[in-house]
């Protein structure tokens, strides 16, 4: 919110001081036995705003030489409760000045923040729409919107079908501006295809934030969000990478833990172990325990692809980072079906001393007499002719 005030701020107060300069050219010396004009108030109004500082551009908007209108003075109030997090008082006073104004593109965006604070998705996401349709256009406005319109469940929104440009034009790709909206991929159905969002889909907004301000970190980690949402983790990994540069503190953490959850989707299992961990560490959560469930997680999809190998690496670490009953018998399961059941004893005998349920301890002695009759077979027989 500071960084669009600040920048919201710049503007106003160079329109500010433009006439406050053309003032003091008409009056000159008579300004200094009046008081201040009411240029240089609401420019000192306006960066008290964009400094955060709401309780001075209250005092400031007291000042009994200063005579706006009843429209501005409502946005001022709006934007300074807003700071103050009152949100619902915010938006009451912005809905006030915009019935005195209603083509005012700033105050359309400043009530779509407040009913964004308020959790009112939908109506946020209008205002932001009637901010843009009014003329206002920033990165700011984008990422916003499309946060609202992510949280009104329209990451794609009405996605539509588009023929591409032919076999001889260059074909569009993810991510890029195409059919009046944004492209999210090719339908595998019908070859030269395309599947494309609209410009009310969260997606298109957070682009088109990250088209004006490309190095953005917390647009980018959005846009990443919004990708892996849409099961496009390839691209949202890319997203991550670029935010992880700029971002720090609880949303390099968030960018981290995201990034993580598209690795392990894309069954990059050690990338994905070096981000969980690096998540857990910037959160200040980073113990024995979940890293180990981590390793689980790692386990568990390299099983399911297969790669016997990494799952029993995956297994073994999280078993010696907190060896654990259950963790136990599905190392051993797995060390039986690689068939090196002489190297699953130990870690069976392991599980009997961590205090098993019942249950689990007649498992760990099925696997016990297993492992024992695999290693020898020829024993087992002669003793029971």
């Amino acid at each position: 919110m500071i960084r669009t005030l600040a920048l919201l701020g710049v503007i106003l107060i160079a329109g500010a001081t433009r006439g406050a300069a053309m003032a003091d050219q008409r009056i000159g010396p008579s300004i200094e036995r009046s008081g201040p004009s009411k240029a240089n108030v609401l420019a000192r109004i306006n960066l008290a705003l964009a400094n955060g500082d709401a309780q001075q551009a209250l005092t400031l908007l007291k000042n009994r030489t200063l005579h706006i209108s009843r429209a501005e003075r409502r946005s001022i109030e709006g934007r300074a409760q807003l700071l103050l997090g009152n949100a619902a008082l915010a938006g009451r006073k912005l809905k006030t000045a915009l019935r005195l104004r209603p083509d005012d593109a700033t105050d359309w965006y400043w009530l779509g923040r407040a009913q964004q604070e308020r959790g009112t998705a939908a109506l946020a996401a209008s205002s932001f729409e009637k901010a843009h349709w009014h003329g206002l256009e920033s990165a700011e406005l984008y990422h916003h919107h499309a946060e609202a319109l992510r949280d009104s469940d329209k990451v794609l929104g009405e996605i539509t079908q588009h023929e591409g440009p032919g076999p001889h034009a260059q074909a569009p790709t993810a991510g890029s501006f195409a059919f009046d909206g944004l492209v999210i991929g090719s339908v595998r159905s019908r070859p030269g295809w395309w599947i494309v969002a609209p410009p009310d889909s969260a997606l298109y907004q957070v682009h088109k934030a990250l088209a004006l301000e490309p190095a953005h970190g917390e647009s980018l980690l959005l846009c990443g969000e919004l990708w892996a949402t849409a099961n496009r983790d390839d691209l949202a990994v890319t997203r991550f990478d670029q935010a992880s540069k700029t971002l720090e503190g609880e949303k390099l953490a968030r960018c981290h833990g995201q990034w993580a959850q598209s690795l392990l989707r894309l069954a990059d299992l050690d990338a994905y172990l070096q981000h969980a961990k690096a998540q857990m560490e910037l959160t200040g959560k980073a113990n024995t325990a979940k890293l180990a469930e981590s390793y689980d997680r790692a386990a568990q999809m390299a099983g399911g692809l297969g790669n016997l190998q990494n799952q029993l690496r995956y297994l073994k670490t999280a078993a010696e980072m907190k060896p654990r009953v259950d963790r136990l018998l599905r190392l051993a399961d797995a060390l039986i079906q690689a068939r090196r059941s002489s190297e699953a004893e130990p870690y069976l005998k392991t599980a009997l001393q961590l205090n098993p349920t019942r249950k689990e301890r007649r498992q760990i002695k099925q696997r016990l007499l297993g492992t024992t009759l695999l290693a020898s077979p020829n024993r087992y027989y002669s003793d029971t002719e």
